[in-house]
């Protein structure tokens, strides 16, 4: 996680607790120490998850969908949402809004992989990102072609079945993309976000209830202060 965002970690911590484990202290993940990572070494923890549908390797590679037991359930649906918006997302109370994205990982020496390649590293309006020394391009500068074809292929199956669980709860996600390209790896991904406004962005507020748990953390606080925003 972000190192500005360590008032998580006791979220997490209580969560695990709730599950009879603990994680080991935080550590830095870099120099700059601008994030970190919360880790556990437990073989019932990894077979707890395993049967809970989790997946081995990275989503960006592997791209799995969500578990379907939790599809079912609406407490489940809810506490999955929660985990995403406080993990990867980002909540601005002052203008209503709330984004969180999801990334996948385009097969190198595929053609619309070289193409990317090629577009990204000559294109004017890539922008340099010397934290992750990667080059980023947004969707608006990709041709029509090789965009249907990051439509067609490369949409993260979670991301797709969030924003349909979404709208099964009249809510409605706007989403967009930008493709980035690791000069060190040559991996070329592809992150789509996914963001609401206004009466969408209080109605997910609404849903994910915050205001009934215990927690603290600066994230929370903003997602019970649209929570309690009138439509």
């Amino acid at each position: 996680m972000s190192a500005d965002e360590l008032d998580l970690i006791e979220v997490y911590q209580d969560i695990a607790r709730g599950l009879g484990f603990q994680f080991k202290p935080p550590r830095y993940i870099n120099r700059k120490r601008t994030g970190v990572a919360l880790e556990i070494n437990s073989k019932a923890v990894v077979e707890m998850l395993l049967k809970a549908g989790a997946v081995i390797g990275k989503k960006t590679k592997v791209n799995p969908s969500i578990p379907q037991w939790i599809k079912e359930k609406t407490e489940y649906i809810k506490n999955w949402f929660r985990g995403v918006i406080l993990g990867d997302g980002n909540v601005r109370v002052n203008k209503q809004y709330i984004e969180w994205s999801r990334t996948l990982k385009i097969p190198k020496h595929y053609i619309v992989w070289r193409k990317l390649v090629d577009l990204i590293t000559t294109h004017p309006r890539a922008q340099y990102s010397p934290y992750m020394n990667s080059l980023k391009l947004s969707q608006s500068y990709i041709p029509t072609d090789i965009s249907a074809i990051i439509k067609q292929h490369y949409i993260p199956k979670m991301f797709q079945e969030e924003i349909k669980i979404l709208e099964s709860l009249d809510i409605f996600v706007n989403i967009c993309y930008r493709v980035s390209y690791y000069e060190k790896t040559r991996n070329v991904t592809v992150t789509w976000r996914g963001y609401l406004w206004n009466e969408d962005a209080i109605k997910l507020a609404k849903f994910l209830r915050f205001s009934k748990t215990p927690w603290h953390a600066k994230k929370v606080l903003k997602l019970r202060q649209l929570e309690n925003f009138k439509i």
